[in-house]
């Protein structure tokens, strides 16, 4: 289980430009996924959102 750092609204880097994702395939999304997805459980989130940028 890998728990991500999480930042909330007010914070710079959430209108920052970023890199648009092409492959939605592979195992380095895959793990991504499980990250936040895990991240959410042990933070007591609702949900995650991308960055609006």
């Amino acid at each position: 289980m890998v728990v991500r750092k999480t930042v909330q609204i007010g914070d710079p880097r959430l209108k920052a430009k970023n890199v648009e994702i092409k492959d939605f395939s592979g195992k380095k999304l895959e793990a991504l996924i499980q990250d936040l997805t895990d991240t959410m459980h042990d933070a007591d989130l609702i949900g995650i959102a991308a960055c609006q940028g």
